[in-house]
């Protein structure tokens, strides 16, 4: 079975969009666990209501202070042997986006796959994807657009490395990885996984997801090459935002 852990909070619109790709997946096998914050809106009436009328939703009601404690709490609740995030408001690309990451999973025998993804506002479709191959841990470490919306992880790893670091407010998932990268194998797949929707925290301060993801590479690589390589990349990454901030 696959759990797949939802969060939202003032997002009714966003979490029925979710819900519904979700029921339409071929794959059936699956459970929702689904941390709802009291919110402004009807989020918490359109919550138990998913919940009432499915009994593969596990509803947990909780306000939480950030998006990370919500994620470790309804990872608390797993039953399945692999994890999906899917926050409120982003899909799942295709009805067989589940199917197709379990095969991969059983038939490489990888413990993370990690798919392509589309943004929901990009009007022209484009898409990102990263090939069938497997990918190294130094790899990850320094790609900027792979997203945990399009990643299935096993969920006996959780239990291994731990949950989510609340000392990294916007990128602790990028630390998680790392960690999990450093016992597990990992591939990607040319298949588009998720619908991204931008415009969250990690999108609104993303100069400090850089500075985070920067902390993190140094305490997940302790070696005298990649601290200044990702001192580097953090500033280039950093000139390339404040250039985008420039021209519009």
């Amino acid at each position: 079975m696959i759990s797949v852990i939802t969060v939202v909070k003032d997002d009714a619109s966003g979490l029925a969009l979710t819900f519904e790709s979700l029921r339409q997946q071929s794959l059936s096998d699956w459970e929702l666990i689904l941390v709802a914050s009291p919110s402004k809106d009807n989020t918490l009436k359109i919550a138990e209501s998913i919940s009432l009328n499915d009994r593969r939703v596990n509803l947990k009601i909780q306000e939480a202070q950030g998006i990370y404690e919500a994620m470790n709490l309804g990872l608390t609740q797993v039953k399945g042997s692999y994890i999906w995030f899917m926050n409120a408001g982003d899909t799942f690309a295709s009805s067989d986006v589940l199917e197709h990451a379990l095969t991969t999973i059983l038939q490489t025998g990888t413990s993370l796959v990690i798919g392509g993804y589309k943004l929901s506002s990009d009007i022209r479709g484009r898409s990102f994807r990263f090939g069938n191959k497997k990918i190294s841990r130094l790899g990850f470490a320094f790609n900027l657009r792979m997203s945990h919306q399009s990643m299935i992880f096993q969920a006996e790893a959780f239990k291994k490395i731990g949950y989510f670091h609340l000392k990294f407010r916007l990128a602790s998932d990028f630390d998680f990885i790392l960690k999990y990268m450093n016992v597990n194998t990992a591939r990607t797949t040319d298949k588009i996984y998720s619908i991204f929707r931008p415009g969250g925290a990690a999108d609104q301060s993303i100069e400090q997801v850089h500075r985070e993801k920067h902390i993190s590479r140094k305490e997940n690589f302790p070696n005298w090459i990649i601290s200044p390589a990702s001192s580097v990349w953090t500033y280039a990454a950093r000139v390339k935002i404040l250039l985008r901030k420039i021209c519009t």
